[in-house]
């Protein structure tokens, strides 16, 4: 017996009309009625009689739409159960200069969906406890009593330009191009968000609320921009020889004094995943 034939009978004695039924269903009358006439052969039974302009459904009738709409419930939960569950996409949250060197890599190398958002220092945080991320990566952490922080690499710092000018300048000539504001209420006393040493001095002309924009102003030739030796490198594989990102020589001294940890945060009761176990490998990798 055809499941399809019982949901029209169903549907036809709910409504009490083949007409009514059969647009309901988007079925030719004539089409639905043999379908009607075929299960009544099955059976042996008379399901509907004529009432008025419409149907009436007869005693066995009665007894059939009962039986049929528990047969239909259940074949649905069958349907349903037998469906494979889609997983929602995976959120992470990394800061803007990690995620420009590592999100196509990180999105390349997982299976299935994957959002990776840029936040800003202390949002991820925020964003782990409201559940609205499952993790993030940071090289400013805002420690929380409910958050663990997983030591995952070293980033080795840099200062980049394209004016080979500066490259004859002490450090403290050179103009800058920085974020635009500090950090502020860092529990580890942060204050600044691209992670200059605090007991150096820079010339801090130019603010930038983004990498993107930053890299304008150096490209512009007016400005130096300090970033880790990673992003350095991974921007320059897909620039041009004109802009191409030049190290300070001086860089090295100051490197020793300014590299950087980096971390993956978590709730403290999530388990370390293997995506988490990913993220951190290739961010070793590449720093």
């Amino acid at each position: 017996m055809e499941t399809d034939r019982l949901r029209y009978f169903c549907l036809i004695a709910e409504t009490g009309s083949l007409t009514k039924a059969a647009e309901i269903l988007n079925v030719s009358h004539s089409g639905l009625s043999k379908a009607m006439s075929l299960l009544q052969e099955e059976l042996g039974q008379s399901l509907f009689r004529p009432q008025g302009r419409g149907l009436e459904i007869t005693e066995q009738g009665k007894k059939l739409y009962q039986r049929s709409k528990e047969v239909l419930t259940l074949v649905d939960n069958l349907k349903a159960e037998s469906k494979p569950v889609e997983k929602p996409a995976l959120r992470i949250g990394m800061t803007e200069v990690l995620s420009s060197a590592f999100a196509s890599e990180i999105t390349a190398s997982f299976e299935g969906g994957l959002s990776i958002y840029d936040l800003d220092s202390g949002e991820i945080e925020v964003k782990i406890l409201a559940d609205q991320i499952e993790f993030g990566v940071t090289g400013v952490p805002f420690p929380h009593q409910q958050l663990d922080y997983l030591k995952i690499a070293k980033v080795s710092m840099g200062i980049f330009f394209v004016n080979t000018q500066f490259q004859k300048m002490n450090i403290e000539e050179i103009p800058f191009v920085g974020p635009n504001s500090e950090i502020n209420n860092n529990p580890l006393s942060i204050k600044a968000r691209d992670g200059w040493p605090e007991n150096k001095t820079r010339n801090l002309v130019y603010g930038a609320g983004t990498l993107a924009i930053a890299l304008e102003i150096v490209d512009s030739g007016k400005a130096a921009l300090y970033m880790p030796q990673f992003v350095a490198q991974a921007l320059n594989k897909k620039r041009s020889k004109q802009f191409q990102l030049l190290e300070h020589e001086a860089s090295q001294a100051l490197i020793k004094s300014a590299a950087r940890d980096v971390y993956l945060v978590k709730k403290k009761n999530a388990e370390e995943s293997k995506t988490m176990k990913m993220v951190a490998r290739i961010l070793r990798k590449g720093s």
